[in-house]
């Protein structure tokens, strides 16, 4: 059984959707606070789902799995009257047949919250999913698709659940289900108001390996202040990563999405942030920042050296490797330096630690001295506190 759950692991996480193993109770075998705000690598998957007593697996709800949500019908007539009522959306929404009634799956740009609805409930951001072909706790029911998962998430109908039938009443208070956040476990979770709207795509968590897109989660991760004195170097750090991100969607960002950086940023700088100021100071401090950045942030080619990466056929150095992911780092780097022509490129291990799906940039850095060691790459300048260690690319850049 694990075997097969961990085939479905990778298919889903390939798909883009953050996935946790599942035990008898329905409950996540893991603390996965982590996964509500980063995707698990297929290393670590493969980690988790070797255990004995893993019998199912669910999805992650929210921005972290592209903006997708659930909506929960807890008997089969309450899912059969919304069949009726809505035949074209049940017939192509990716829905799931459980133990009581039905999953049915949807793509939003505003953000939910997991909150009560007529006979079940709308799951969203903090909280997750039971995907086939997990087994239910009777021991006799297995999760089947009724409506299959297409191949990319971005298939999947962007809508708004109050317009399609699938509406909720109100925030749900003291939830009384197995599938539910941990909330004896600290979250490191942003709640964003479900009236902002955003672009679909800068849900995903990236630079995506599959993708090649650069979030506004990505950006804001790289310019996390480090210390109480570095918080307005970080603020216009950030407003250089939006301008990375409005240059490769070839348009400005909306005033929403600059707010929703801005709010994203400030929670997870919080330990690091100066005492006596207000949110409202650092927030113009960063709206400021904007109205005086000028030049992206170099990481802006990033998306376009990982779609080459991906694409263009291995350089003849890479096949000496094994791992899929070391062959993938060597043919990034040629790819960078292709980009930056005569100049040395930086790459960071906390990057290719993103790029890799790695939990933990140990085993990028890794990678990274030993293709210095293998002379694959030789380091330009040293990195610094501030500044990521700069590579060239040693082999011929057309092998």
């Amino acid at each position: 059984m694990n075997q097969s759950l961990l085939s479905a692991a990778l298919q889903y996480s390939r798909r883009g959707m953050s996935i946790i193993p599942i035990g008898r109770d329905k409950k996540p075998l893991i603390k996965w606070t982590p996964c509500q705000t980063q995707r698990p690598g297929e290393p670590q998957l493969k980690e988790w789902f070797t255990h004995s007593d893993v019998t199912g697996l669910a999805v992650v709800l929210g921005r972290v799995s592209g903006g997708l949500y659930c909506r929960d019908f807890d008997t089969h007539s309450a899912y059969a009257a919304w069949c009726e009522a809505y035949p074209d959306l049940a017939a192509t929404l990716p829905t799931v047949i459980t133990a009581r009634g039905a999953h049915v799956y949807f793509i939003s740009a505003n953000e939910y919250r997991v909150r009560q609805a007529d006979v079940g409930e709308l799951r969203g951001a903090g909280g997750y999913c039971l995907l086939p072909p997990s087994q239910h706790p009777d021991g006799k029911t297995v999760y089947k698709w009724k409506v299959p998962l297409p191949d990319r998430l971005s298939d999947i109908r962007c809508l708004e659940p109050t317009e399609a039938g699938l509406g909720t009443e109100r925030n749900r208070e003291g939830l009384s289900g197995t599938e539910k956040t941990e909330y004896t476990e600290k979250t490191e979770y942003t709640e964003i108001t479900a009236s902002v709207p955003l672009c679909p795509s800068l849900y995903l968590s990236v630079p995506d390996r599959e993708t090649g897109i650069l979030s506004i989660e990505n950006a804001v991760a790289q310019t996390i202040p480090t210390g109480k004195h570095t918080n307005h170097k970080a603020s216009f750090k950030l407003a250089r990563g939006l301008l990375s991100l409005e240059k490769q969607l070839k348009r400005p960002l909306s005033t929403q999405e600059k707010d929703i950086a801005f709010k994203l940023w400030y929670e997870q700088s919080k330990p690091f942030l100066r005492d006596g100021q207000s949110q409202d100071d650092y927030r113009f401090e960063f709206l400021d920042s904007c109205n005086n950045a000028r030049s992206p942030l170099e990481d802006s080619i990033m998306p376009t050296a990982i779609t080459h990466a991906q694409k263009n056929p291995l350089p003849a150095v890479a096949l000496q490797f094994e791992t899929e992911d070391v062959r993938f780092t060597v043919a990034l780097c040629r790819e960078l330096q292709r980009e930056h022509g005569a100049n040395p490129f930086y790459l960071s291990c906390h990057t290719l630690g993103r790029i890799l799906k790695h939990p933990c940039h140990t085993k990028a850095n890794r990678i990274l001295k030993g293709l210095g060691l293998a002379g694959i790459i030789n380091i330009a300048e040293p990195g610094t506190k501030t500044k990521a260690t700069r590579y060239r690319y040693v082999p011929p850049l057309d092998e």
